[in-house]
């Protein structure tokens, strides 16, 4: 049995080596298509779990919008739509407030 050369060992490993390297690039990409695709769901997600860890541990405050929603639905309707208004200001300010730190 003839001994294969080293040279052409290395050779072959580093041809090995560099179809390796393209291939794992290749999965890669793939990779970040899917998760890009799936980022914005994840987010909502990620948005409603932290609601519903924060209402967990809210639960007299919960309690007290569905009673409200329950005894008084137009006055509850009026809670949530000036507190949607606070939200959005809330969440501009704090947008302005990260690029001025940029």
């Amino acid at each position: 049995m003839a001994e294969v050369p080293l040279s052409t060992r290395l050779q072959t490993l580093a041809r090995r080596r560099k179809q390796l390297l393209e291939r794992s690039a290749q999965e890669r990409q793939a990779l970040a298509d899917i998760f890009q695709m799936w980022e914005r769901p994840a987010r909502w997600v990620d948005a409603a779990v932290r609601v519903a860890v924060y209402l967990r541990g809210k639960r007299p405050l919960l309690l007290a919008g569905i009673a409200l929603s329950l005894l008084r639905p137009g006055a509850a309707g009026k809670w949530m739509t000036g507190g949607a208004v606070l939200w959005r200001v809330v969440r501009v300010l704090a947008r302005v407030r990260s690029m001025l730190r940029a």
